[in-house]
């Protein structure tokens, strides 16, 4: 099955640097803001919307970013677990696919 498979690979090789990324990115932020956002009488979950994920969305790009660049690779390592049939790909094999016809159309 391709589904399985495609998770499998994605799971492996992006949420272990999401996670690391992720997790420096909040051991670095001062613990006095969570402080001192509760004895202003902010709950856990304000202080978590409207002061720290300001200073953490660097950290989410950077995970973006990465996730995104490992995308390439995803063009290369699902398809042996799909079979040898004709219709069968991966959500970004086809949008390749889908990108060169088009340029095809345009005259490239």
């Amino acid at each position: 099955m391709m589904i399985p498979f495609q998770a499998l690979f994605y799971t492996t090789f992006n949420l272990p640097f999401g996670v690391f990324v992720m997790r420096n990115t909040f051991l670095q932020l001062p613990w006095e803001l969570s402080e001192a956002a509760a004895v202003d009488g902010a709950s856990a979950t304000r202080t978590l919307l409207f002061v720290l994920r300001p200073l953490v969305v660097p950290g989410i790009a950077t995970t973006v970013l990465y996730a995104f660049l490992f995308w390439p690779a995803a063009l290369l390592y699902p398809r042996p677990g799909l079979g040898r049939g004709q219709g069968l790909a991966t959500g970004p094999v086809r949008v390749a696919r889908a990108g060169r016809h088009r340029l095809r159309l345009l005259g490239a």
